[in-house]
């Protein structure tokens, strides 16, 4: 626990230089003091190498010295915040109207995307031979779990082709509707805001899969925290009474969820959740810092043949055929269970991925140009300048998927990025807006 102060000290400092929690570098230490903390608060009698933490710590500290080079050092002042927003009544005139089409171009690209995305679930439950109307039965879904979840791990099955294009759509609409959720104050908008997570619970219910839903929330947080910076030139603070009091009930939350998609592969059956369950909870929120430590003291990392983003970009290149991706990123498993918990994990951490593609000092090269690039995108969102809405996206989905892996592995959350990217730079109002900057700046 000791070895996880100087984390702690690289977060404080972080938030105290950069002045939010929502700064990259402050945002991906504190993101790592939760992903240290809690396998050593909540399972302390698994065995961490020490130093694995020793070098989360030094990941930690580079990104942040990215991330200060990025936003220009230190803070993001009230001056940089506002040095890029138009001034005069025209310019103002222009910035409501930009921000009245953008709320439309959200909600429009919410509620299109999240119906295209909810064929997904129907266009599942049909590859298998099932009425859609099974989908309205609790016994239907639990035999369909069952049967999805046998295909999954035994015949390595793989959805159609017209799955994965609506799950592209799926997950847009999170990004969508994330950020329509920090556009608007309408409580009517608010709730179309939270139409993208129907499709992705019921996809989770048949498939009996947590990534759908996992990527779901991380795309619509992404997404929220990016525009409120964008909208308010800040996220506003994190640790709010509504925050802490949320806290617990997302985590209980989230174990219910997750006791429900076990025992619908298993049959629906209570007995299961302690031989079950428990382990495997344990192990998905344990296993990564173990994991990585195993890896690490092994030595791999030493004289290995980079492969050069087959694994951090592993969705690319097997679309390519450059190199075919296997179940789950990493084929070798490891033992991280007790006496009274079995259990194994193949979750590495991001970081394991960037080693075997880049080396060790590449990775830290890699990890200093992603603070540089998230920091800059932060001066930018803050200032008013729509472009940097994109790279704060993008890289608060790779800090909060870091434990497990690079968000980049899949294919069709690159593309669901593509298309919330394009749709926000591309909105009508943008051009009327750069253009009065223009205008006010001579």
């Amino acid at each position: 626990m000791l070895l996880a102060v100087p984390l702690i000290l690289v977060a404080v400092w972080a938030r105290i230089d950069q002045g939010s929690w929502f700064a990259p570098g402050a945002f991906f230490s504190l993101v790592w003091v939760v992903y240290v903390l809690v396998p050593l608060v909540f399972a302390p009698d698994l065995e961490v190498w020490p130093g694995v933490i020793v070098a989360i710590t030094v990941a930690t500290f580079v990104v942040y010295a990215g991330s200060v080079v990025g936003v220009g050092g230190g803070r993001v002042s009230s001056l940089q915040i506002h040095e890029i927003v138009p001034k005069g009544k025209v310019a103002n005139q222009v910035a409501v109207t930009r921000n009245l089409e953008m709320r439309t171009v959200l909600k429009f690209g919410t509620i299109f995307c999240g119906t295209v995305g909810s064929t997904a679930v129907i266009a599942l439950v049909m590859s298998e031979g099932y009425p859609v109307s099974d989908l309205f039965s609790v016994d239907a879904i639990s035999l369909m779990a069952q049967t999805f979840s046998r295909a999954r791990y035994v015949e390595d099955y793989r959805p159609p082709a017209i799955v994965q294009l609506s799950l592209v759509f799926m997950y847009a609409s999170a990004l969508f509707g994330g950020a329509l959720f920090a556009s608007s104050p309408a409580k009517s908008v608010r709730l179309i805001a939270f139409l993208p997570f129907v499709p992705a619970i019921l996809f989770t219910a048949v498939q009996t899969t947590r990534s759908a839903m996992l990527f779901q929330i991380v795309y619509w947080l992404s997404s929220y925290w990016g525009m409120k910076i964008f909208i308010n030139g800040s996220a506003g603070p994190l640790f709010t009474k509504r925050f802490i009091l949320l806290v617990p009930l997302v985590g209980c939350a989230a174990f219910l969820a997750f006791s429900m998609v076990l025992l619908a592969r298993h049959g629906l059956s209570l007995d299961l959740l302690a031989p079950i369950i428990w382990p495997r909870f344990r192990g998905d929120i344990v296993g990564h810092l173990v994991a990585f430590g195993e890896w690490l003291k092994s030595g791999k990392y030493i004289n290995l043949d980079p492969t050069f983003g087959a694994i951090t970009f592993g969705g690319i290149f097997e679309a390519l055929g450059i190199r075919m991706r296997v179940l789950g990123i990493y084929e070798d498993v490891i033992d991280i269970g007790t006496e009274e918990f079995a259990t194994d994990t193949n979750i590495y951490t991001v970081f394991r991925g960037l080693i075997e593609d880049f080396t060790l000092p590449g990775t830290l090269v890699m990890l200093f140009a992603i603070g540089l690039v998230a920091g800059h995108g932060y001066r930018m969102a803050a200032g008013r300048a729509v472009v940097g809405i994109p790279f704060l996206v993008s890289f608060y989905w790779f800090a909060l998927w870091s434990p497990i892996a690079a968000v980049t592995t899949y294919n069709t959350l690159i593309v669901a990025y593509l298309i919330f990217t394009l749709s926000v730079l591309l909105c009508p109002g943008e051009k009327s807006y750069m253009k009065a900057w223009a205008d006010d700046s001579r």
